[in-house]
């Protein structure tokens, strides 16, 4: 049980299963197999200015539930997630990664402006206004939208809705992953069509990345500008 635990706490029931169940999770309805997505290697992106930066935010105050932020560029029309805030502490620890992580991106590239989304709750809206505080303070040209979160039904069928454009989206390869974008991306692929998972937050979040790139017919969203770009 401590075994079993130690990685549920990682994300990785898939590893689990395969290790010491004898029963891979592509027998359990696995949506995403890494021999169907795309990888690249961060040194290919050197010296290429990106299209568009934008990241998705699934905010949390800690108890177990994680931050997860994905950070894409666009370049040509194809989508790399560069870097990835997943973490389970609590906001004193979390608001700083987030706001510093995309201040980290924008200062590759002179007059570029980030687009963050939040999806929030009335709970988690102060979670984006800190994060919006610190941009303004700093100067850095963020764009900020949010919607409301999901119930844990609807969160399910637009992961499912967006598996196909998750499998466009390319990924950092396993052998240049940070140990923290290993954990949001080992998320993603133990997520299971009957959506019984620990945590979902990696693999929604990134979810909510592909409505920013592919749109959401069904949802009215609200904009902030809080800095413009000098």
């Amino acid at each position: 049980k401590r075994r079993m635990a130690s990685f549920e706490n990682n994300d990785d029931m898939a590893s689990w299963l395969a290790q010491y169940q004898q029963e891979p999770i592509e027998r359990r309805g696995q949506m995403f197999n890494v021999d169907t997505m795309n990888f690249f290697n961060p040194a290919e992106l050197e010296g290429i200015r990106p299209d568009r930066i934008f990241a998705a935010n699934d905010p949390a105050y800690g108890g177990g539930d994680f931050v997860s932020m994905p950070i894409c560029y666009e370049i040509d029309g194809e989508h790399y997630v560069v870097d990835a805030v997943y973490n389970d502490g609590e906001k004193d620890v979390t608001i700083p990664a987030v706001a510093g992580r995309i201040e980290q991106h924008l200062d590759k590239f002179e007059n570029k402006t980030a687009e963050v989304h939040f999806e929030e709750t009335k709970t988690t809206s102060g979670y984006r206004t800190e994060c919006e505080k610190i941009w303004q303070a700093d100067g850095y040209p963020v764009n900020t939208t949010h919607d409301p979160a999901d119930n844990k039904t609807a969160k399910m069928d637009r992961i499912k809705n967006h598996a196909p454009d998750i499998r466009k989206l390319h990924f950092v390869d396993m052998k240049h992953q940070t140990k923290e974008y290993r954990k949001y991306f080992q998320n993603i692929i133990s997520c299971t069509y009957d959506g019984k998972m620990k945590h979902d937050d990696g693999v929604d979040s990134t979810a909510q990345l592909c409505d920013m790139i592919y749109g959401n017919r069904h949802k009215r969203r609200k904009s902030a500008i809080i800095s413009s770009p000098i």
